[in-house]
């Protein structure tokens, strides 16, 4: 929480500082050892790029410190593997790592058939469409809880981008959530209309 100066400082200069010293923090933490060691396991196989840094190479920038990446399943298990040897602090949430310490989480690509259908046929950076795809997925899921509206928004800000193609979105949406096209659609039509949107 920022506070208000007490001391003459602007809070230009206090969000300024504090931004300065997150950047240190992150080149801290890119920097580690461990955390380039559990980068160059991610890069060995299968990968992509996902969340807010994949999502700023097509919108509005967000900050955040967290990198976020969908790997294969072989790789997810070595992963897994390589943390509880090398003694990595971690939380192992099933379908996701989460290692705070180096600002890295890593999500099984298995762990649902549009990840899966992604990471087939995307690499790096995922597209607009695959991206909105993994925000629909993350968006309808009930124990993402307070996350969802970000993914929400997330969702919105690709769909209304120029190029955004939709037959290209559906063709990542597989399984039951191919069932779920028209409902897809009548989202996207409201989010370009401006109507209220209900997830």
């Amino acid at each position: 929480m920022i506070r208000p100066p007490t001391n003459g400082t602007s809070l230009d200069d206090i969000v300024t500082t504090m931004v300065e010293r997150l950047y240190a923090e992150r080149e801290d933490k890119e920097g580690m050892p461990a955390r380039k060691q559990l980068v160059a396991l991610i890069e060995s196989g299968p990968h992509l790029l996902i969340g807010a840094k994949a999502l700023a190479r097509y919108t509005k920038p967000r900050f955040t410190e967290d990198t976020d990446y969908l790997v294969g399943g072989q790789s997810f298990a070595h992963i897994r593997r390589w943390a509880r040897s090398e003694g990595a602090a971690h939380e192992d949430l099933g379908a996701a790592l989460r290692f705070p310490e180096f600002a890295v989480d890593v999500l099984d690509g298995r762990s649902n058939e549009v990840l899966t259908e992604i990471l087939d046929h995307q690499r790096g950076i995922p597209s607009p469409e695959a991206l909105a795809a993994a925000k629909y997925v993350s968006m309808i899921n009930i124990e993402r809880a307070q996350r969802r509206l970000q993914d929400v928004s997330d969702f919105a800000q690709l769909v209304v981008l120029k190029d955004f193609d939709p037959t290209k979105l559906r063709g990542f949406l597989v399984g039951p959530y191919a069932d779920q096209w028209c409902e897809v659609v009548k989202l996207i039509e409201d989010i370009k209309a401006g109507r209220p949107i209900t997830i």
